[in-house]
């Protein structure tokens, strides 16, 4: 059985086809393959193009149908904008900050500079 994923490296997507290559009693082991229609492409017995995935779970690594795969990457994406979005947010609200603690100081260094360096509030 062939299994499907879409990934993204920068704009371009690309289908990577997986293939379940043993079964569990709670889930598979499944390997990336270079092609859908070819069973001699696995991918080499790299540990890390090998993957487990339970049978009954709510989110899955690859979809039985590009259909399932497409709908999982635009989820994913939209999950990945809201993060990256978030994060964009904190950034800009920790900028605002920093030019307030750099404008206080830059008004504490001329007010010194002014009156010699001497403080008479105190």
């Amino acid at each position: 059985m062939t299994l499907y994923r879409y990934v993204n490296y920068g704009p371009d997507i690309s289908l990577e086809y997986w293939r379940v290559i043993s079964h569990t009693p709670c889930g598979y082991w499944i390997r990336q393959v270079f092609s859908e229609n070819d069973p001699a492409s696995m991918l080499f017995n790299d540990p890390a193009n090998k993957r487990y995935m339970r049978s009954k779970a709510a989110r899955r690594f690859a979809w039985p149908t590009k259909r399932e795969a497409i709908y999982s990457f635009m989820r994913r994406k939209a999950r990945q904008i809201e993060h990256l979005t978030n994060q964009l947010d904190f950034a800009k609200r920790a900028l605002h900050v920093a030019q307030g603690i750099y404008d206080k100081l830059k008004d504490e260094q001329t007010n010194q500079t002014i009156d010699g360096g001497h403080d008479d509030t105190k």
